[in-house]
């Protein structure tokens, strides 16, 4: 197929080829592998996957949280040989992000549905206290508020998977003046502390070990509100949800197949096996500790670059982070690998240190939304079929659409869809009154036609 040309001045020139804004911050990001699964879940993910026709990343990050629920507090990795006093709990924090038609809350509900039936079979069994009542061993908790989310840990002290399906509403409680939400949540993410609460308005309360782990989703559109409008990516929680994905969509197929049963119960049967271990901490074996070692040591090197950029810092705290999650995945692997381990094995540890390498290319999406010149630049390219093919910044400004009201906003978003060949910037012309040279520009003639 021949190139779309423009004659100008009886010279015939190309226009170049388009630079694609893949998202909002333009930053491509690599596509789940089901291979980074434990051999154990890897069939079941890739049928839920499957049937769904979702993106396969909601899958394995959903049976990743799911593990780390079933885990709990019970088993911890001690991630160096020698150092006796760091020690990692691998409960973990994830982040499904998409438009509402990703399938990302069934591929959630999906991925965590052993965990779920758990769950309901826990809510049977009555535990009496000293005073006399009862309550239910739990593993799940979803639509609480944090108060009670607080006495539900303080009876099951192994650890509880926070679900919160639009987790758009936690992030918004954060900003009630009396909210102690954010903190206690960032405390909970270390996940072997005690904590108590003792409040005059309410019975005290103490849990033993904070153990939380977190899954929800979010739409592109409302991170990104949260993101700018209060400038809040930066306060630590966010830098927590350290298994957040932010997939492109897939084609979607009619698929009407029944599940792999074998699958299903394999699956059932890892996170059932889990569950019931005992209390346990593992080091990694010789060589899983030289890999994790070279692992560790390359990370400080990376983030010593990527902090000499001051617009850095969000991603810097993130990957920070890895160093608490790498260990947490590779002990999850490993124990659904084989849950009577005694230590770490090589292939854990390096399947984990692929997931970390998969993960920061969604890391640099999402605070790629920082990007506000690329924000203005997709919004700009979102209103094209409204624009004349060839138009100026006051021709955009005077439509006093949302994000672009001002020229020098406007401004901003087409250096970058110039930059990325969008837009074709015209011959500056001054009129026959004189004044200022205008500042027009044209949509390259690679596009395709807006219907």
């Amino acid at each position: 197929m021949n190139k779309p040309t423009t004659e100008i001045s009886n010279v015939v020139l190309q226009d170049p080829n388009i630079i694609p804004l893949t998202k909002l911050a333009g930053l491509p990001v690599d596509s789940f592998d089901f291979t980074l699964l434990p051999s154990s879940l890897q069939s079941w993910g890739e049928d839920l996957q499957h049937r769904l026709q979702c993106p396969p990343d909601y899958v394995g990050v959903g049976i990743m949280i799911a593990l780390a629920a079933a885990v709990g507090n019970k088993v911890m990795v001690q991630p160096k040989a020698n150092d006796h006093s760091w020690v990692v709990v691998p409960n973990l924090w994830g982040l499904l992000i998409g438009q509402p038609s990703s399938m990302k809350s069934p591929a959630m509900d999906s991925a965590l549905k052993h965990i779920s039936k758990m769950e309901e079979s826990l809510r049977d069994i009555k535990v009496e206290t000293p005073s006399g009542s009862a309550f239910s061993r739990r593993l799940i908790v979803r639509d609480t508020t944090i108060e009670q989310l607080q006495v539900i840990q303080s009876q099951n002290n192994s650890g509880i998977l926070y679900v919160q399906d639009e987790i758009s509403a936690l992030f918004r409680k954060f900003d009630q003046p009396s909210s102690n939400d954010r903190q206690y949540l960032l405390e909970a993410f270390n996940g072997n502390s005690s904590y108590s609460v003792d409040r005059v308005t309410r019975n005290s309360v103490f849990i033993e070990k904070n153990t939380l782990s977190l899954i929800g989703t979010i739409q592109p559109e409302v991170l990104q509100s949260i993101f700018l409008a209060k400038e809040s990516s930066n306060d630590g929680f966010m830098q927590r949800l350290q298994l957040a994905v932010w997939p492109d969509p897939v084609i979607q197929e009619y698929i009407d197949e029944p599940p792999n049963e074998a699958a299903e119960r394999t699956a059932w049967a890892t996170f059932t096996t889990l569950y019931q271990l005992e209390e346990k901490t593992l080091c990694f074996s010789p060589e899983a500790q030289s890999v994790f070692t070279y692992w560790f040591k390359d990370s400080i090197q990376i983030i010593n670059e990527l902090n000499k950029d001051d617009q850095q810092h969000s991603l810097v705290n993130h990957i920070t982070k890895y160093r608490k999650m790498v260990p947490a995945l590779a002990l999850l692997i490993e124990l659904a690998e084989d849950p009577s381990a005694t230590e770490i094995m090589e292939q854990s540890i390096v399947k984990a240190i692929r997931w970390a390498n998969y993960l920061v290319t969604h890391a640099k999406r999402i605070y790629g939304i920082q990007d506000k010149p690329t924000i203005i630049a997709q919004q700009i390219l979102d209103k094209r079929e409204q624009l004349n093919k060839s138009f100026s910044p006051s021709e955009v400004t005077q439509n006093n659409w949302s994000g672009l009201k001002t020229t020098k906003d406007v401004r901003l978003g087409l250096e970058v869809l110039i930059k990325h060949n969008y837009l074709i910037k015209l011959d500056s012309q001054i009129s026959s009154k004189g004044g200022r040279p205008s500042e027009r520009y044209r949509w390259n003639n690679c596009l395709p036609l807006v219907s």
